[in-house]
């Protein structure tokens, strides 16, 4: 046996236990969220002083977002963004103010037009072959909040909360002793989530399991609303309690969860959205006034604090989460309202521990080289 033989069990033994703290040392690293570079979406044009640029509705995978943007006039027009470009979405004569809300990966989106005289607006789909209305049920008016990928529509009509399936509208049933009701989010299992109203005034959030409909959980004097929920079934939105706060909230399993605050002044909070990896994005008033967050695993973190080095942007709503964790938001850009992307980057202790654990695999593939 030769010395280099004799040499490389301690080695051998070395690489393994580095490896092993490095299973210990990943998993403390990746609790910490990510870093964030941003994107800057823009605007369709230069609107009026005072007003929004643009704000995001919904997103498909990291490059796709739909929203609405302010025109010169001072109405909304919907909006896709699509790698580094933003488009109008096409109208229809007599219609003025549109917006988008939701989008599948299959580029399918969905929203809504307004009248050009400012009236009862009609839900909208844009497809590759153009525009469509939907039809309605009760009267000629409702707007589309989410599409699946399965294509089904949940949205709202004057006849209460309405899903579309293969473009014919469906009404959900309203809770006993609730009158109209609103769906804002279809999750690819089917599960609808939104909010009722109750006859006696004020609202209540619901989660829809095909045509059964559920009261979801809040505390006694408080009114709120569903709006989104995941393929598990969970469900985030917003209540306001009977002290008139307003609570980001999570339901799970049929358990109403308070998410918190960032610690601002206001007790203020709501949740806009919640991926299958149940991490969700809201807003919530902090030491910095409103801000963009992210909520995991019972910790709610201010997006502002995860940028990126070089990415100086004042973080003020997270609208919509993907899987992979690419967020749709809103910054406040020289003082007005602009959509973003941000977009996950490892975070700096990840990258430092993937580097030290790398380097017993490089040494063991390069001894060979040295006999």
């Amino acid at each position: 046996m030769n010395s280099e033989q004799q040499a490389a069990p301690p080695a051998l033994l070395l690489a393994s236990v580095v490896l092993l703290a490095c299973g210990s040392a990943i998993s403390q690293a990746r609790a910490e969220p990510p870093r964030y570079t941003v994107e800057v979406l823009g605007s369709l044009a230069e609107a009026p002083q005072g007003t929004p640029a643009s704000l995001p509705g919904a997103l498909a995978g990291a490059e796709t977002v739909v929203g609405r943007s302010m025109t010169p006039d001072g109405s909304w027009q919907a909006f896709a963004w699509s790698r580094g470009t933003m488009r109008a979405l096409e109208g229809f004569p007599g219609y003025g103010s549109s917006s988008a809300s939701g989008v599948n990966s299959r580029g399918t989106i969905v929203g809504a037009l307004s009248t050009a005289d400012g009236g009862s607006p009609r839900p909208a789909v844009w497809t590759e072959g153009g525009l469509s209305i939907l039809p309605t049920l009760g009267g000629p008016f409702g707007a589309a909040a989410a599409i699946n990928e399965s294509g089904h529509i949940a949205g709202w009509s004057a006849a209460g909360a309405t899903v579309w399936v293969g473009g014919v509208p469906v009404v959900l049933p309203n809770p006993d002793g609730f009158g109209q009701s609103f769906a804002l989010s279809i999750s690819d299992a089917g599960d609808v989530a939104g909010h009722s109203m109750r006859q006696t005034g004020g609202s209540c959030p619901v989660l829809w399991t095909g045509q059964i409909a559920a009261e979801l959980p809040t505390p006694p004097g408080s009114v709120g609303q569903a709006n989104a929920v995941n393929n598990l079934a969970e469900v985030v939105g917003s209540i306001i309690d009977a002290q008139y706060d307003n609570r980001a909230v999570l339901w799970r399993a049929g358990q109403f969860l308070d998410l918190g605050t960032l610690g601002g002044p206001l007790p203020w909070a709501f949740a806009a959205d919640i991926n299958d990896r149940s991490q969700i994005v809201g807003a919530s008033d902090s030491p910095l006034g409103f801000t963009g967050f992210l909520w995991e695993d019972g910790e709610m973190y201010d997006l502002r604090r995860f940028l990126a080095p070089g990415y100086d942007y004042e973080i003020t709503t997270a609208n919509a989460i993907t899987d992979d964790g690419v967020i749709a938001a809103t910054a406040s850009i020289d003082g007005r309202q602009t959509a973003v992307l941000l977009r996950p980057v490892p975070a700096p202790g990840a990258m430092a521990v993937l580097a030290l654990c790398s380097a017993p695999l490089v040494l063991r593939r390069a001894r060979p080289a040295l006999r």
